[in-house]
């Protein structure tokens, strides 16, 4: 009887502020003349108006009480007509930990409309047959570059959001890794460095953000007359990546021992190259200088601190926040977003004087 009585409330004053009654941006009555309105109990009005107030119809202010929401109207007629669009988000079981999509979604959540429905599946491999989309809206997904999956993905459902991932023929919401890179290379080029390495893994397609990180670093140094030196990791050895660093490390310092910089695509690559050089007592940031890329929470940690690219993962969570409140709207723009990076400068690259 109670939940009977709050939802008749609810839809009686839901009613009254979608016919003006109650005009957007103003003031309702507090809960004792409304109690008494609509013959209620005070705890009815209570729960009915934190009910309407989770909507974002109203919303109330400590000790000046409840005001109707200058969109309320619309929400009403978003309520009425079914209200809630549903985003699934789909990427690999690997970045389930990954805290820079930790923020990528936090952000998102808080700028997105209330009535944004999402859920997250995490997959080993993004094949068609294991998302069918139905019932979704927007299927938000995570680095994945093949083609022709991605086409029958896009017949599958409404709209399709590319994360992290750039591509002309699809919506997609990514960093800049290419400027990316070349700042990493521009940076230790202007502190005095011609000659500087790289230890990555082989890239499997040029769209992947680790291959647009090193060809934007590799433009970078061909224009700028820098010598870069690249040397491949066993990818079978991602998860040690000590043990994939070892090689590199020692095959870049072999080949090129004036080299005084080396340019890592991750920051999770430059904690084995910080480990190798220390094993060689080499010290960073004054023997010689390391970079990163992303901005994970441990590179403002090491010792030395580390300089790296900041992955913009707030910047892209509300974009992608406005991005799916435009297709909520019914706004019908392409979505094709490249976010720059940003230069965290700390300790580990040293400015050297040149000869």
């Amino acid at each position: 009887m109670i939940a009977d009585k709050t939802k008749s409330f609810k839809d009686s004053l839901i009613y009254e502020i979608s016919m003006g009654i109650y005009g957007e941006g103003t003031k309702l009555p507090g809960e004792r003349k409304l109690s008494e309105k609509y013959r209620v109990s005070r705890t009815t009005a209570r729960q009915a108006l934190q009910d309407i107030e989770e909507e974002g119809i109203i919303r109330r202010k400590a000790r000046s009480g409840a005001f109707v929401s200058e969109d309320a109207r619309s929400l009403i007629e978003a309520r009425e007509n079914g209200g809630v669009m549903s985003v699934s988000f789909v990427m690999p079981a690997m970045q389930i930990s990954n805290p820079l999509i930790q923020t990528v979604f936090t952000n998102f959540k808080q700028y997105a409309d209330r009535h944004v429905a999402s859920n997250v599946s995490f997959q080993d491999v993004l094949a068609t047959d294991m998302f069918d989309g139905t019932g979704t809206d927007v299927a938000v997904f995570y680095a994945n570059h093949d083609y022709g999956q991605l086409q029958k993905l896009k017949r599958k459902v409404k709209h399709l959001i590319l994360l992290n991932v750039e591509n002309e023929d699809f919506d997609y919401i990514a960093p800049d890794n290419y400027a990316g890179g070349r700042i990493m290379a521009q940076y230790v080029h202007e502190c005095g460095h011609r000659v500087v390495g790289c230890p990555r893994f082989k890239m499997e397609s040029e769209l992947s953000d680790f291959a647009q990180r090193y060809l934007g670093m590799r433009d970078y140094c061909e224009a700028a007359g820098i010598s870069l030196s690249t040397s491949l990791m066993d990818p079978a050895q991602r998860l040690d990546i000590i043990a994939a660093c070892r090689p590199a490390v020692e095959e870049l310092l072999g080949r090129a021992p004036t080299a005084r910089a080396l340019l890592c695509l991750s920051d999770f690559v430059a904690m084995g190259v910080y480990e190798i050089l220390q094993q060689r007592k080499l010290r960073v940031g004054e023997d010689i200088s390391v970079t990163g890329f992303d901005d994970q929470y441990y590179a403002q940690f090491t010792t030395p601190a580390l300089t790296t690219v900041k992955y913009p993962a707030e910047a892209m969570g509300i974009k992608l926040a406005g991005a799916i409140n435009g297709i909520f709207r019914g706004e019908k723009e392409a979505i094709q977003s490249k976010i720059m990076p940003l230069l965290i400068k700390r300790h580990s690259v040293k400015g050297v004087s040149i000869p």
